[in-house]
């Protein structure tokens, strides 16, 4: 047997990588241990990336360490694959992007990364809620009642449909929404939407573990479901111009 005692090179044809249809940047606040997975379900399997950056977060939400949040945004922007191609860059916060307002949180992204699209949770939401035709909406969060407030302020503002049921699971930190069940979640938005006249229904929030239940809830109530990260990934994709046509989770992703 011949040993070949020196490397021997050879010539390798390239494609366009594993992000060729889409590149996504996705901040990740570092209490969330619900949203990648979940978008990630959300995205198609070949030739869409999906890169996370986490950003630290206080161990409580409220409006003031949501806020914070501004400063170390760039930083956190310049570690997404920093040498390669980006197509949207969203943002994984629903109450943080209410804090700092969608129009200030693209400004500073496109600061750090001028070319990409730029997507937050609750713009991707109010888009579906537009896309969808929903008229009359029922909201599901986990909030305490100091981010409840703020969604009252922010939606409405911001050209949201009318909420005709709100309902919530008062809670104030990441770790405390991750653990709240599925099965809660799907048993509060039955008892939330039935008899209140809704058209949709958005469940807010990145943290709360919602893919497997959309469907579910569509099929029993008869209407739209949207959610925090569903409605992220999908306009992610929208503006990446990607379409993703997907049965499994909610009707927005007939458009």
């Amino acid at each position: 047997m011949k040993i070949m005692n020196q490397w021997q090179t050879f010539t390798a044809q390239s494609d366009d990588g594993p992000a060729r249809h889409a590149a996504i940047g996705l901040i990740v606040l570092d209490s969330d241990v619900v949203i990648e997975q979940e978008v990630r379900r959300f995205l198609p399997a070949d030739g869409v990336g999906l890169f996370a950056s986490r950003i630290s977060m206080a161990p409580t939400l409220s409006p003031e360490t949501l806020g914070a949040l501004r400063d170390e945004i760039p930083a956190v922007v310049a570690r997404l694959v920093p040498n390669d191609r980006l197509d949207v860059v969203a943002f994984g916060c629903t109450s943080a992007s209410m804090v700092l307002g969608s129009a200030a949180l693209e400004q500073i992204i496109r600061a750090a990364r001028p070319q990409v699209a730029v997507t937050d949770p609750i713009r991707a939401a109010l888009a579906a809620v537009s896309t969808l035709g929903i008229n009359r909406l029922a909201v599901l969060t986990p909030y305490e009642p100091a981010l409840n407030q703020l969604f009252d302020d922010f939606w409405p503002a911001n050209g949201g449909a009318a909420v005709v049921a709100r309902g919530c699971f008062s809670k104030n930190s990441d770790p405390q929404i991750c653990r709240v069940a599925p099965q809660a979640i799907w048993q509060a938005a039955l008892q939330l939407v039935r008899q209140s006249g809704a058209d949709g229904l958005f469940i807010s929030c990145t943290a709360m573990r919602c893919s497997d239940i959309i469907t579910r809830l569509e099929a029993d109530l008869g209407i739209p479901v949207i959610t925090s990260n569903q409605a992220l990934a999908w306009h992610a994709m929208q503006l990446a111009d990607c379409h993703h046509n997907s049965i499994h989770y909610g009707k927005i992703f007939s458009y």
